[in-house]
């Protein structure tokens, strides 16, 4: 999990590259227009800082999006590498089973060491538990099911296709008749429990938490510049041909708290918890999140 998220960590804490550091200079640049609103380049710096922090929103959602991609990946290679042991262990069980029925009673050590060997490379892609049974062979368990049972291996598949699902589920399914035993979307260990939690956890609160940045910056710059009523904005959400930048009035953006304190970011932060909320249906959030400040100065003034 450190491995795939040290990406992030680099990007919110360089000073150059950080988001929070952006939107403290655009408010720094709000600040010094306040104290002075009829000055063009004061006025110009705010749309150069506002240029800035949609560069960095911008950014920081690719990121995001790439990890998950990668993670994605990651899930789908794990499952080809487990795919290649679970046969391989059935094998071992099946010698070990034949060596018994032959009068040994204890199989050869090599066998003995190649299961442990298979076993704990399992372990180490998706941890689980592995049971050994009385007549020396091991069973491989994920989510209380087994990988591999006996001489018959199971088959671990990811659900639909990596690069569109909205979240990770990997599926058990049977080696005698193909039919799924178990869908899987949270493990406990392994590298395969680390990659099902960036997609289905870590990423989902990044975003949650970029898209709660984007509505709340939209709603408090647009009303602090006192221009969106005159078709004038600073931040929006460009979602195809349309572009939402007043987010006062109406439905759906009505559901949007005043954004005067930290709890009302905490509001619209769980609001946005829900998939299916009103905001995130219509666009408003992080990946379409703009600056449509003027290029133009004096529109500060005009209108």
């Amino acid at each position: 999990l450190v491995q795939y998220t040290q990406s992030i960590d680099t990007l919110v804490s360089n000073s150059s590259t950080g988001l929070n550091k952006a939107i403290g200079n655009f408010f720094n640049a709000m600040g010094i227009y306040a104290a002075n609103p009829t000055s063009k380049p004061q006025a110009a710096a705010i749309s150069a800082a506002a240029n800035d922090v949609a560069q960095r929103m911008a950014g920081m959602t690719s990121l995001v999006s790439q990890i998950v991609t990668d993670a994605k990946k990651g899930l789908s290679d794990t499952a080809a590498q487990v795919n290649t042991i679970l046969p391989a262990l059935a094998q071992i069980n099946q010698k070990i089973i034949e060596s018994r029925s032959l009068g040994n009673s204890s199989p050869s050590a090599d066998l003995l060491d190649e299961r442990d060997r298979l076993t704990s490379q399992l372990q180490k892609l998706v941890g689980g538990q592995t049971l050994i049974n009385g007549n020396g062979t091991a069973t491989p368990l994920l989510g209380g099911m087994p990988l591999v049972d006996g001489p018959v291996a199971n088959k671990l598949v990811m659900n639909g296709n990596a690069s569109d699902m909205a979240s990770a589920v990997y599926s058990l399914q049977s080696g005698v008749s193909n039919t799924t035993i178990v869908s899987i979307k949270k493990l406990d260990g392994g590298q395969a429990g680390a990659l099902l939690d960036l997609v289905n956890s870590f990423a989902p609160k990044i975003n949650q938490r970029l898209d709660s940045l984007a509505i709340g910056l939209v709603k408090v710059a647009n009303t602090a510049t006192s221009s969106a009523s005159s078709g004038v904005g600073i931040f929006g959400f460009k979602v195809g041909s349309s572009t939402y930048f007043n987010l006062n009035t109406g439905d759906p953006t009505a559901a949007i708290p005043a954004m005067a304190s930290d709890s009302d970011m905490s509001s619209l932060y769980s609001l946005l918890a829900n998939s299916s909320n009103s905001m995130t249906s219509l666009g408003l959030i992080a990946s379409n999140f703009v600056s449509i400040a003027p290029q133009d100065p004096s529109r500060y003034f005009d209108g």
